[in-house]
């Protein structure tokens, strides 16, 4: 065997944990089963069914965890997703329900062979559980990954170190199965329960890495030599950063390099996850992207790849800006678009000449190499790019848009967009998303995409100005091509004396007009606020509260200004020496990191995340359901307990 026991024991613990919500739900299910509540136990027929729903529920659940945490264990997979998941349960329940029954079977046996001479004190019905986990994980393993890869059977080696484990954790699995029996603790509710379900997929999981560790072909069957890891940091921020764990979409860098890389090379996909050690490979090339408030992450995993023998390269808008910075974490940046470059910088890596930056250029065909790997792609791939221009008409002083863009606006040909539509096959209530910073950034071409659209019969949804609303055949169209739902960043209100200023805060004493004839039509609205311009102070944070009732939005958002590297006002404030604050973390537009004039820092910082609840829970329709379930729910719990 390669590992020690009590190394394998870590690694099982660490693979346990990137399963941990799932893990949870089993637990929870587990609780369930063994403790119903009580209006389930009252009624024998509601019992039965309950029963029977929790059983099916279980074998799904727990077929869909043994195949995951297996595909983790020999790094198949990197981190466990529903795609994952569903496709371990629907395979793996035919493994273990005939695995699950027999194990019935034989503890009904055997407790009835021990009562029947006296002895029911000596049984019970975790004696073969480790038996029992071990034939899971060697059936899954051999149907798997043995037959698969045509390997000869192996010997289980047992030293002294893997012995003393399965002792200690069949005591363990014994005592905590028990635990009632031998320590009659009143206040022990469901606790045993919790840790009995933890504990059988920790002993799973050893059971698992200790076979896989007997046959390294499996490992270094997905360990290619000419590999690529594409990574895609958590989000930053100090308090709602780890909140992105739970929101993935489908990066679209990872599809761009995919279909520039030349063909030989193999991918891993780092999705916005909880990172571990096991992830840090020597002799890989990783292409890392951040932006400003993630950028600490994406520098810590950088360092550690490089640290290890890797060659790491990042890109993305942070590193754009500030490339100097990024080269003290990684070995090449690359600035501004990568369709431009990328291919180059693969090249330079196999030739071992990497320059240190590259930079990308906007390119007016720059969706030429992605559209036949977006066809290539599954549908769930394909409706996260859905891109039809790239760029804003627009060049406000917070956005880094226009620096990165280089202030053009380009555009997909309207035919390939449908294409991309019509390979997703979407469903009547699917809402699709466009990802353009702005879709009518060019009207004219707007409202030929918006005409190829109607035949499709779809519901979508995307960013847009407010100018939408000034153009009456173009709004139209956009309804009856499907729009259901558009986000306008209206920043400013119209009492903000920021909308002397030129381009779209121009518009402030029409929003309220224009976005009536927006709603006319049924399309419902987001709504985007900043506060912390020039202009503002403490009572512009009553004057958003107020505006947003006349706009009533479907979901209201506010955001700090926050000068972001690559933006106008962040070359400004650092001129006057404003920025008060160097900390990439707090750059999560939630935070005051310059000096305001305005502003207390301490007081804003009390302030804003108060403002913030009340405007989203009174100001929009999204909100006043959710304020109105939790008013309801606390006044009818507290009615119950007032009562009884």
């Amino acid at each position: 065997m390669k590992n020690g026991a009590w190394t394998i024991l870590l690694k099982s613990f660490d693979i346990l944990h990137s399963a941990l919500l799932f893990l949870l739900i089993a637990c929870f299910l587990h609780v369930l089963f063994v403790d119903p509540p009580a209006f389930i136990s009252a009624s024998p027929g509601l019992t039965v069914l309950f029963m029977f729903l929790l059983i099916f529920l279980k074998i799904f659940l727990f077929s869909g965890m043994y195949g995951t945490i297996i595909e983790l264990a020999s790094q198949e997979q990197v981190a466990i997703t529903n795609k994952i998941f569903f496709k371990n349960a629907r395979r793996y329940w035919k493994i273990y329900l005939p695995l699950l029954i027999l194990h019935f079977c034989a503890n009904i046996f055997f407790a009835v062979f021990f009562n029947a001479f006296n002895l029911a004190f000596l049984y019970d019905n975790f004696f073969f559980d480790l038996f029992f986990i071990y034939l899971i994980s060697f059936f899954i393993i051999r149907d798997k990954y043995i037959r698969k890869f045509g390997l000869p059977y192996k010997k289980i080696a047992v030293p002294p170190g893997h012995i003393l484990s399965v002792t200690v954790l069949f005591i363990l699995n014994i005592l905590i199965g028990n635990v009632k029996k031998f320590f009659p603790i009143d206040f022990l509710s469901n606790e045993p329960i919790v840790i009995y379900t933890y504990l059988h997929f920790f002993i799973f999981t050893y059971f698992s890495m200790t076979i896989l560790d007997r046959y390294a072909d499996i490992e270094k069957h997905f360990d290619k030599e000419k590999e690529i890891y594409l990574v895609n940091p958590v989000s930053g921020g100090i308090v709602l950063g780890d909140a992105s764990l739970l929101f993935r979409w489908y990066p679209p860098f990872f599809l761009t390099l995919k279909a520039l890389t030349p063909k030989g090379y193999h991918f891993k996909e780092f999705n916005k996850i909880s990172w571990k050690k096991r992830f840090y490979r020597g002799n890989k090339l990783v292409a890392v992207t951040c932006y400003t408030s993630n950028c600490c992450e994406a520098y810590k995993i950088a360092k550690e790849f490089k640290k290890r023998g890797s060659t790491v390269v990042m890109g993305g808008p942070h590193v754009t800006y500030l490339p100097q910075e990024a080269l003290q974490f990684c070995d090449a940046v690359v600035t501004g678009e990568a369709e431009s470059v990328w291919t180059e910088v693969v090249r330079d890596y196999e030739n071992h000449t990497l320059k240190s930056i590259y930079q990308g250029v906007p390119l007016e065909d720059f969706h030429r190499h992605v559209q036949q790997e977006l066809l290539n792609s599954p549908p769930a791939v394909i409706k996260d790019f859905l891109e039809t221009t790239r760029g804003c008409k627009y060049h406000c002083h917070f956005c880094t848009i226009p620096l990165f863009t280089k202030g053009v606006v380009r555009k997909k040909p309207v035919e390939e967009v449908v294409a991309l539509i019509q390979k997703i096959h979407p469903r009547r209530n699917q809402i699709l998303s466009f990802i353009d910073n702005n879709i009518i950034a060019d009207p004219e071409y707007a409202k030929e995409l918006f005409r190829a659209l109607i035949p499709l019969e779809i519901s979508w949804a995307s960013q847009c100005s407010i100018d939408i609303a000034k153009d009456e055949e173009l709004l139209r169209l956009a309804k009856e091509s499907g729009c259901v739902q558009l986000l306008f960043g209206y920043e400013i209100t119209g009492e903000s004396r920021e909308k002397h200023k030129k381009g779209k805060f121009s518009l402030a004493d029409q929003y309220i007009e224009l976005t009536k004839k927006v709603k006319k039509t049924g399309i419902t609205i987001k709504a985007h606020f900043i506060l912390g311009f020039e202009a503002d102070n403490y009572h512009t944070m009553l004057h958003i509260w107020k505006y947003c009732f006349f706009i009533m939005p479907y979901l209201t958002i506010i955001s700090v200004l926050t000068p972001l590297p690559g933006s106008q006002i962040y070359y400004k404030l650092l001129r006057e020496d404003r920025i008060t604050n160097y900390n990439w973390r707090y750059y999560g537009l939630n935070n005051l990191v310059f000096e305001h004039r305005s502003f207390s820092h301490n007081l804003f910082h009390f302030l804003f995340p108060l403002h913030f609840i009340l405007c989203l829970a009174t100001t929009c329709s999204f909100g006043l359901v959710i304020t109105a379930v939790i008013l309801l729910d606390a006044y009818f719990f507290g009615l119950r307990h007032f009562l009884f």
